[in-house]
C-alpha cells in the first residue's frame, strides 16, 4: 500500500481497505488509512455503500466519528435510499442516531418505500431513538401509519410521544381501521383504554370493510374475559351496538363469527336483539339457532325476543332430529315466560343499553337480582 490507488483498490465485491476495516470496528487501522490518503466516500458493493454506511450497519461509534471527521459525508444515500442515519436507526444504535442528528444527519430523509429514521424507530419499538428524533425535528406522517405500529408493538410510550408530536389518534391505515381497532385485535385493554381517553371513536366504520371496533372483538377477540372487558370498555365510552354498518349488526356478526363471548357480552350489556338487518332474511335469533349454541339463544330469548320477528322456520335448521335447542324454542312458543322473566325484560329495557350495567350497579338490589337481571343467571 505504497501509494493512493493502492489504497483504494478494491475487493472482489468492490468494497476498499476503508470498507473492510470499517466493517471490523478497526478504528485506529481507518485512521491510518485516512491519513495515507484512502477515499472516504468510496462506494461499494451492490447497493454502493460508503464505508460509513457499513460503519453503520457495526454500529462502532469511535469508527463512525472517524469517518466523520475524515470527511465522510453522512447525507450519503446508497442504491436503495438509505442514509447512515436510517441504517443507524435500523440497528436500534442509540448513541450512533444521537452523534449523527447532533451533527446534522437529515431526520426526514425517506428511503425508497416512503421509509424514514422515524418509521424504522416506531417500527421496532425503540422508545429511546424515537424520542430523539422527534425532538430533532422528525415529521409524523400520517400515510406511515405510525400510530397503528405503536399499538402493533404495544408501546404505550411511543404512542404518547406520537401524540404529543402531532399523530392523530383516530388515524386510519389502508384498510380504514384506527389504533383503538388494532389495540382490540391485540386484546390490549390497557392501551384501548388510554386511547379513549385521548379521544379516540369507538363508533369509527372503516371504509373499505365496513367494520367497527366492536365487529373487530366479535372477529379476533376470543377469549372470554379479553372479549367481555374490550366490549364492556368500547360500549360504556359510546359504542354502538345497534349501528348497522354494511357488515351488518354487531351482535349479528358476533354470533355469525361463532364468537359467543362477545355477543353473550352485547346482549347482557344491552344490544338490541329484535332490530332487522333489511338486506338479508335473518334475525338474532334466526342466526343464533343456526351458529350458536343452546346458551346464546336462551339469553336472546330471556333478553326480550320477540318470536313474532323470527324470520326463518327453526326446524327447517336443525342439524339433527333431537335438536336442543328447536326443543327450547318449542317450549318457549308453547309456554309463556314467568313474571319473573318477564319482569327482567321491562327492567332491562327501562335501563337502556348506554351503560346498563351501569345503572343497574346504582340500584338497591341485593347482588344476586343484579346478576338475574344482567343476564349472568338465566
Amino acid at each position: 500500500m505504497g501509494n493512493a490507488l493502492s489504497l483504494d483498490q478494491p475487493d472482489i465485491c468492490n468494497f476498499s481497505p476503508l470498507h473492510s476495516a470499517s466493517a471490523n470496528g478497526h478504528a485506529e487501522m481507518v485512521k491510518w488509512l485516512i491519513k495515507k490518503g484512502a477515499d472516504v466516500n468510496a462506494v461499494g458493493g451492490r447497493h454502493r455503500h460508503t464505508p460509513l454506511h457499513v460503519s453503520a450497519r457495526s454500529g462502532n461509534l469511535d469508527v463512525i466519528k472517524a469517518l466523520v471527521e475524515g470527511g465522510a459525508n453522512i447525507n450519503e444515500a446508497d442504491t436503495e435510499g438509505r442514509t447512515v442515519l436510517t441504517l443507524a436507526v435500523s440497528q436500534g444504535n442509540e448513541e450512533c442516531v444521537k452523534y449523527l442528528l447532533d451533527l446534522g444527519a437529515r431526520v426526514n430523509h425517506e428511503e425508497h418505500g416512503e421509509i424514514t429514521a422515524l418509521r424504522l424507530a416506531v417500527f421496532g419499538g425503540n422508545v429511546p431513538v424515537v424520542r430523539l428524533l422527534l425532538e430533532k425535528g422528525a415529521r409524523i406522517v400520517h400515510s406511515h401509519h405510525l400510530m397503528h405500529s405503536a399499538v402493533m408493538n404495544n408501546s404505550l410510550e411511543i404512542i404518547q410521544m406520537l401524540l404529543e408530536s402531532g399523530g392523530l389518534v383516530n388515524a386510519r391505515d389502508d384498510e380504514g381501521g384506527t389504533p383503538l381497532m388494532v389495540a382490540c385485535s391485540r386484546k390490549n385493554i390497557p392501551l384501548a383504554r388510554y386511547l379513549i381517553s385521548r379521544g379516540a371513536d369507538a363508533n369509527h366504520v372503516s371504509h373499505v370493510d365496513g367494520k367497527t371496533a366492536l365487529h373487530v372483538c366479535a372477529m379476533e377477540v376470543r377469549e372470554s374475559k379479553a372479549a367481555s372487558q374490550l366490549v364492556e370498555l368500547l360500549v360504556t365510552n359510546g359504542a354502538d351496538m345497534n349501528f348497522s354498518s354494511y357488515q351488518g349488526l354487531p351482535l349479528h356478526y358476533s354470533i355469525v363469527m361463532d364468537n359467543k363471548a362477545v355477543a353473550t357480552k352485547m346482549v347482557q350489556l344491552g344490544a338490541d336483539v329484535n332490530l332487522k338487518d333489511e338486506r338479508i332474511i335473518f334475525d338474532a335469533l334466526s342466526f343464533a339457532m343456526r351458529y350458536a349454541d343452546l346458551e346464546l339463544v336462551k339469553i336472546i330469548i330471556f333478553a326480550g325476543f320477540k318470536l313474532s320477528n323470527m324470520r326463518c322456520d327453526p326446524w327447517q335448521m336443525r342439524k339433527e332430529q333431537i335438536d336442543a335447542k328447536c326443543e327450547f324454542l318449542h317450549y318457549v312458543k308453547t309456554n309463556p315466560l314467568s313474571l319473573k322473566e318477564l319482569s327482567r325484560i321491562v327492567v332491562r329495557r327501562q335501563l337502556g343499553c348506554r351503560d346498563l350495567l351501569g345503572s343497574l350497579a346504582k340500584l338497591p338490589l341485593p347482588p344476586i337480582i343484579q346478576k338475574y337481571i344482567a343476564l349472568e343467571i338465566l
